[in-house]
């Protein structure tokens, strides 16, 4: 069962491996209904003391642009919101550097869309539910870890 103290827990934890500060910026493009958006969206916020960009709508060019113009530190979505940002990255000219983080989760990834996410320094991190009932986040490793993609050098 969910409590306050084992949701603050579980979060405080993600925020740590996630290296959250507080002159962090998180988009969160993740619906609030579900216990991504509202738990490792908003809740990991709050704890993290970051602030929060959430989007009102899902829309690929809205959350690079607002990556883009607000700096965002982190970005969270599921596989196919990253394929579908990988798209829109690859029409148009937008500016990722600034992106340190973030969630990939909610369903399985394929391993050939981690390492695309990676070589345009999207977020590099990896969520991966097991069991929603026992908690947000029941593991987080690094998709550079599992894809093998060297890690960027600071400033590219």
């Amino acid at each position: 069962m969910l409590s306050h103290a084992n949701l603050l827990g579980n979060v405080a934890d993600v925020a740590d491996v996630l290296g959250m500060t507080p002159e962090d910026r998180l988009c969160i493009p993740v619906p609030f209904f579900y216990c991504f958006g509202s738990v490792l969206g908003t809740l990991l916020c709050v704890v993290g003391g970051t602030t929060m960009l959430p989007l009102a709508q899902f829309r690929p060019a809205e959350v690079l642009r607002t990556v883009q113009a607000r700096c965002c530190k982190l970005l969270h979505g599921v596989p196919a919101m990253f394929i579908a940002e990988l798209e829109e990255f690859r029409k148009g000219e937008y500016d990722t550097s600034s992106l340190k983080s973030g969630i990939m989760g909610g369903s399985p990834c394929p391993l050939e869309v981690m390492r695309a996410v990676t070589s345009i320094r999207l977020p590099t991190r990896l969520y991966l539910p097991v069991c929603r009932e026992n908690s947000a986040a029941a593991a987080i490793m690094s998709c550079r870890a599992i894809t093998g993609c060297p890690r960027q050098p600071s400033g590219s």
